[in-house]
């Protein structure tokens, strides 16, 4: 008879996303293996010798990796489990669907696992192209979203200051009705629509197809863009100029205003593998960001000044290769340069697989078009490939499918008649909105002038899966949609690669596809084109006018021509990162993801020599902006850089402040 003492292992807790069973485990050590190998983040370790080995992380604390749920996939015992789906239900219970990740551009490959029209719990699914086994915590847990309190099950107009549960027959003839209403007062110019960039490839051709039909060119899916002066000049799409295979195989990589560790952290660890295969990552940010993987070349810009970063490593590229430009520019001149900046340029031009990634912070930038020009500079002068990590799953596919003002679906011209960009839309104070799967409050960069403007206007019909707050106070017509769990539809991913997924659940109570509501909607407003009976056919009349042939614009060097560079100002700039767990509506609704440190917070980030020049004291400050005064407490960070303040957006506490980049008075209460 075994007579010995069995072995027990106190669990560890191990934070809101991973249970534990410690008792079962046989100390095989993937779990350590997979955080100091693959995430670069050796938070789990072994202590102890022999039988007395204990798997946990020596000092008590969470594991915060945002790719920490594969430990879960990797454990042969169950040690290891999800904590959200724990006990929940059997595996054999489950019903089993191939679907896409809505979250980020990287379009990683998932399994939907459901029960009783319920998701339970969603896998990664096998793709050695893109995100080969793995899939970050954001797209593991953030299923818990999609049955929020919050869930719009039926649709609702707003009479009287009251909101009415109606059939949808009487939602589409009172949105059609005050919609036209507009028209014939204002004209088709007064109406304006918003679309998320997680939209699928179905709804945002339907529904600029919708807006163009009642005459309108004012539809946009940049909704955390600020700069548009050079739109005319992009890309059909954005991508990211190689596939994410080619990734681990380049030689140097500079980052340009890019967290890519939060932002996409799959990319993150295709990054790590090139490192490890003897390339270079460079990075050039407002803030000193902590990544994954080791940083080669670095430089953090004083008061957000991507443009100056930037335009350093060009005119260190120029000194280097003696290349004498067409123009006569100014700001070479007056610009100075480091050894840093040298050694930089130095290994760029040595390099033969180079890229450039302009990360959101970049994207976001009031200074864009300078961006985009520098970087289509050195693409000229050194061959090397230019890439954007955009937001959202289907940035690309928005762009193609024409929810831009200027261009038609395939990038068509729009021969003269371009709308308005989405700032545009706030500055002329449009009568009429059509809103589609997002909220204005949390997903725009200028989210307090689009809640006063939207809060203004005579009717907004807002296609949403979600009724927040803050879109009850906006809206007059909700219309709820189903979310990528109940739909059909398409993505493009950043590559360009083009991935089509199917629903794992019947849509929730009277929920709808969007496809669905814009082809009933077109119907109503009786425009020709409007007569699809599946999303297949939709995604057919997308491929027709894919093949038509586009001459874009290439380098256009006149933003460089009036560039200048004056001494920083002592004026303090606002940086306003998007946290991982803050990006979009369902994400922002999962109970796990929430109780975690990427999930953000309302903490004002400067660092000691700010912090000694304003005299701050206590713990909490006074932040001043145009629209209005927040008091928060502050948090001294030395990889904030200098004449900056970080304060996060995307999250409620922050909604009221102006946008990124903007210019705020820090003061002692």
């Amino acid at each position: 008879r075994f007579t010995e003492g069995k072995r027990v292992v106190k669990d560890k807790d191990l934070g809101s996303l991973i249970a534990t069973d410690m008792t079962r485990c046989i100390h095989c050590t993937r779990c350590v293996r997979f955080g100091s190998e693959i995430a670069g983040i050796r938070e789990l370790g072994a202590t102890g010798r022999g039988e007395c080995t204990e798997i946990g992380t020596y000092i008590e604390r969470a594991v915060v990796s945002e790719v920490s749920g594969n430990v879960i996939d990797l454990c042969p015992v169950g040690a290891l489990t999800s904590k959200p789906f724990r006990f929940s239900a059997r595996g054999w219970e489950l019903n089993q669907v191939p679907s896409i990740s809505p979250h980020d551009c990287i379009g990683s490959n998932i399994f939907i696992q459901s029960r009783r029209n319920q998701v339970m719990r969603v896998v990664p699914r096998e793709n050695d192209f893109i995100n080969e086994i793995w899939i970050s915590d954001r797209d593991r847990f953030s299923y818990e979203g999609l049955s929020s309190e919050e869930r719009l099950i039926s649709p609702k107009i707003k009479k009287n200051n009251r909101w009415l549960s109606v059939s949808w027959d009487e939602a589409f003839q009172y949105a059609v009705k005050q919609l036209q209403n507009i028209i014939q007062q204002e004209g088709p110019g007064a109406l304006g629509s918003l679309v998320s960039p997680n939209s699928t490839v179905e709804e945002c051709y339907l529904l600029q197809k919708l807006m163009r039909g009642l005459g309108s060119n004012n539809i946009d899916h940049r909704l955390r863009q600020l700069d548009f002066r050079n739109q005319e000049a992009m890309p059909l799409s954005p991508s990211l100029g190689v596939s994410l295979k080619e990734i681990e195989q380049q030689e140097v990589v500079l980052l340009v205003g890019s967290n890519v560790r939060k932002e996409q952290p799959i990319l993150s660890l295709k990054l790590r593998k090139m490192i490890q295969g003897n390339g270079n990552v460079a990075v050039i940010n407002p803030i000193d960001f902590p990544f994954n993987f080791e940083v080669s070349h670095k430089l953090i810009v004083e008061s957000g000044d991507l443009v100056r970063g930037l335009a350093r490593l060009v005119k260190a590229i120029l000194l280097e290769t003696g290349y004498q430009p067409s123009k006569q520019w100014n700001w070479l001149t007056s610009l100075q340069i480091d050894e840093g900046d040298v050694e930089l340029a130095k290994l760029w031009i040595t390099s033969k697989r180079k890229l450039l990634l302009l990360g959101s912070l970049a994207v976001s930038h009031p200074s864009y078009s300078e961006i985009w020009a520098l970087s289509a500079l050195l693409r000229e002068l050194t061959q090397a490939k230019i890439g954007i990590l955009t937001d959202g799953a289907n940035h690309a596919g928005a762009w193609l499918t024409g929810c831009v003002p200027h261009r038609l679906p395939a990038g068509r011209s729009n021969e003269g008649l371009a709308g308005f960009q989405i700032e545009e839309m706030w500055e002329q104070n449009l009568k009429g909105f059509l809103l589609l799967n997002f909220e204005p409050s949390l997903d725009c960069s200028n989210a307090s002038k689009s809640v006063q403007v939207l809060q203004k206007a005579e009717c907004v019909v807002a296609i949403s899966a979600f009724e927040s707050k803050n879109l009850l106070a906006i809206a007059d017509v909700l219309l709820p949609m189903a979310p990528f769990s109940e739909n059909s539809g398409t993505y493009v991913n950043v590559e360009g690669k083009w991935q089509s997924f199917g629903p794992a659940v019947e849509p929730l109570a009277e929920s709808r596809p969007a496809w669905k509501i814009l082809r009933q909607l077109g119907s109503l407003f009786k425009i020709s084109g409007f007569t699809q009976n599946s999303v297949q056919d939709v995604l057919q009349s997308v491929s027709e006018e894919m093949g038509v042939e586009v001459s874009l614009p290439s380098f256009n060097s006149e933003w460089l021509d009036e560039l200048a560079f004056e001494p920083h100002s002592e004026q303090v700039i606002r940086i306003a990162p998007v946290p991982l767990y803050a990006q979009d509506g369902i994400v922002r609704r999962a109970r796990a993801l929430q109780q975690t440190p990427d999930s953000g917070n309302a903490v004002v980030h400067l660092n000691q020599k700010l912090c000694d020049r304003l005299t701050l004291k206590g713990d909490r400050v006074r932040i001043r902006c145009q629209k209005e005064n927040l008091m928060l407490p502050f948090k001294i960070d030395n990889t904030i850089g200098d004449n900056s303040v970080m304060i996060c957006a995307g999250i409620e506490e922050t909604q009221g402040l102006d946008g990124p980049y903007s210019v705020v008075q820090v003061e002692n209460i």
